[in-house]
C-alpha cells in the first residue's frame, strides 16, 4: 500500500509533534508579543516591564527558531522525495528532443499529481521559511535594545537610593 503525500506529512507531523513532546518543547507558552515596539516606546516602561517584554520576547524568539527547525526538517524532507522521484522518472522523458534537466523535471510535475503536490508544497514551505527566518534577528536586535534601556534604568534607580 502506498501512502500519499498528505499521509506522509502527517506522519512526519507526527515524529515532530513527539519529538516536541520527548524535549518538552511543547510545555513553552507563548504570549503575543508586539515585535514592533518602538525604542520610545520602551524608556517609558518601568525596567520590570521591559523585564517581562525581554522574557516574552526570547520566548517568541526560541518559538520561532522551533518552528524554523520543523519548516526545515519538512522542506528536507519533500525535497528528499522530490529527488527520488524525479531520479526514478526522468529517463521516461527522453533527452532527444534537447530537454535540460529542469525542463524534464517541469515536465514530470505537469503529468504528475504526486510529483506536483510535492513541488506546491516545497514551494509553501520555502516562502514559509524565507518569511520566518528574519524574525529571530529582528527580535534579537529588540531584546539587546531594551536590556541596554532597562539596565540603564536599573542603575539611575540604584544611583537614585543612594542619594
Amino acid at each position: 500500500m502506498s501512502l500519499t503525500v498528505d499521509e506522509k506529512m502527517e506522519n512526519l507531523d507526527r515524529f515532530l509533534t513527539d519529538y516536541r513532546e520527548k524535549f518538552h518543547l511543547d510545555k513553552i507558552k507563548i504570549k503575543d508579543v508586539d515585535i514592533a515596539t518602538t525604542v520610545g516606546e520602551i524608556k517609558r516602561l518601568h525596567p520590570e516591564e521591559i523585564a517581562e517584554k525581554v522574557l516574552n520576547w526570547g520566548l517568541y524568539s526560541f518559538a520561532i527558531q522551533i518552528r524554523i527547525n520543523e519548516v526545515k526538517a519538512k522542506l528536507t524532507w519533500v525535497e528528499d522525495n522530490l529527488n527520488r522521484y524525479w531520479g526514478i522518472h526522468q529517463q521516461n522523458i527522453s533527452k532527444e528532443y534537447g530537454f535540460t534537466a529542469y525542463d524534464r523535471k517541469m515536465l514530470l510535475l505537469e503529468n504528475n499529481e504526486y510529483a506536483d503536490k510535492l513541488y506546491r508544497l516545497r514551494t509553501n514551505l520555502n516562502i514559509e521559511l524565507i518569511q520566518l527566518e528574519y524574525l529571530p534577528n529582528n527580535v534579537n536586535f529588540l531584546t539587546k535594545v531594551a536590556t541596554q534601556i532597562m539596565e540603564g534604568k536599573y542603575r539611575e534607580l540604584n544611583s537614585n537610593k543612594r542619594n
